[in-house]
């Protein structure tokens, strides 16, 4: 009998063990889903074409289902599309009395015609270039996924590689007027390039390289 205080012990710690276990296994199950429907429904409808339908809109405003009814999505695709594009900053979310979500864009719609850029699946050094001077060398996420046509996922990759390479800077945590934090994404170049943007040109055959690389190993290119 000296063996059952051992064994209700053991069994009880491994009850604990499977109640902090299963949530954690079910949190990282549910946004590796999250991202692959993100990810997966690129080719049915992409971001800047969401935003653009927000856009079109006559408050400006969308929910999951208008989403769902106008690009074929399922109602938890449209909702992770959603729920990306709030969580990246460039939608404002809010809800109805019911707990409906709903969406509008964090600012206007930039409708100028965009720069020319190079036909590359992903931003080139020269796009980078081209980008920042379009936009007065501080343009935001929400600049670049209408120009660029990008993916999000694509266009922070790359920033986050440059960032990396010390030629930009990120930066995060911008508020609104009444003080509530976006989730906002600008970016800046770093010096030198900051004083002689040009420069940056140096080194575009190596970034070019690696950052093809980067992206393809990162399954984000084909």
């Amino acid at each position: 009998m000296v063996f059952l205080p051992f064994l209700v012990d053991w069994v009880a710690v491994n009850v604990i063990l499977f109640l902090i276990v299963l949530p954690i296994v079910f949190l990282l199950f549910y946004i590796a889903s999250y991202n692959k429907k993100v990810k997966d429904t690129q080719r049915r409808i992409l971001d800047v074409e969401i935003l653009e339908f927000i856009d079109g809109q006559i408050d400006g405003t969308v929910s999951t289902k208008m989403l769902r009814d106008k690009s074929g999505l399922t109602k938890y695709e449209a909702s992770a599309r959603l729920q990306n594009l709030a969580t990246q900053g460039l939608l404002r979310m809010s809800y109805s009395a019911k707990m409906k979500a709903f969406y509008k864009l964090r600012k206007p719609f930039d409708k100028r015609d965009p720069p020319t850029l190079s036909e590359e699946p992903f931003l080139t050094v020269q796009d980078v270039l081209t980008l920042f001077k379009h936009f007065d060398f501080a343009p935001d996420l929400q600049d670049l996924v209408i120009a660029t046509r990008l993916p999000v996922k694509v266009i922070m990759r790359e920033m986050r590689y440059f960032q990396k390479e010390k030629i930009i800077q990120i930066l995060y945590g911008s508020t609104d007027g009444m003080g509530t934090a976006t989730g906002s994404k600008s970016f800046v170049l770093e010096e030198p390039y900051r004083s002689n943007p040009d420069k940056f040109l140096a080194k575009e055959e190596r970034l070019n390289l690696e950052l093809r690389e980067v992206l393809v190993k990162d399954s984000l290119l084909v």
